[in-house]
């Protein structure tokens, strides 16, 4: 997950004098590997060592030993406004019913060294849970939810959840936002 993040693929150097970064297409990945071309324009050359790749600002070596290091993790915040409990369209389960499946499905996803935190808003936001590989207590909380009076404070669940993953590794800062609106 920490290579399909942001690739940005710089001259180094002395290169042909151009401002701009060149073009990047055929991005593939496969598993953790990231492979993809860079255009040069025409009549420039580049040598291997005149190219410069960052992944989230950072070298991709450092990238494949943190995101083994670390284990992967994120923050789920689910929107528990009053909205959430009423369905879509007729006949449909109501959003929070959904939620709570699609959170137990991602939690049930994880490998045994993973982590997760849990964040809830309504009228106002809550971390219900810091990182923590306890798929049962999670669970608990994730079942434990309801949809609550007021309105919809989004804004500050992903405020409380950016608070969370700050004290993460830079290679694993997820955040995962379930919602309907």
């Amino acid at each position: 997950a920490a290579l399909a993040a942001l690739v940005v693929v710089a001259a180094a150097g002395p290169a042909p004098a151009q401002e701009s970064r060149p073009p990047i297409e055929d991005v593939v990945r496969s598993g953790s590997e990231l492979s993809f071309t860079v255009l040069a324009p025409e009549g420039s050359e580049y040598a291997a060592g005149d190219l410069e790749i960052a992944v989230n600002e950072l070298d991709p070596q450092d990238v494949r030993a943190r995101a083994q290091q670390v284990p992967r993790g994120a923050v789920l915040v689910i929107d528990t406004s009053r909205s959430m409990d009423e369905p879509l369209s007729p006949g449909e389960q109501a959003p929070i019913a959904a939620a709570k499946v699609a959170a137990a499905q991602f939690l049930s996803s994880l490998k045994p060294h993973d982590v997760m935190a849990l964040v809830n808003f309504d009228g106002e936001a809550e971390s219900l849970s810091g990182f923590s590989g306890d798929r049962e207590a999670l669970l608990e909380e994730v079942v434990g939810l309801k949809s609550g009076p007021g309105g919809t404070a989004l804004y500050e669940g992903v405020m409380e959840a950016v608070d969370l993953v700050e004290s993460r590794d830079a290679a694993q800062r997820n955040i995962v936002l379930l919602s309907d609106g």
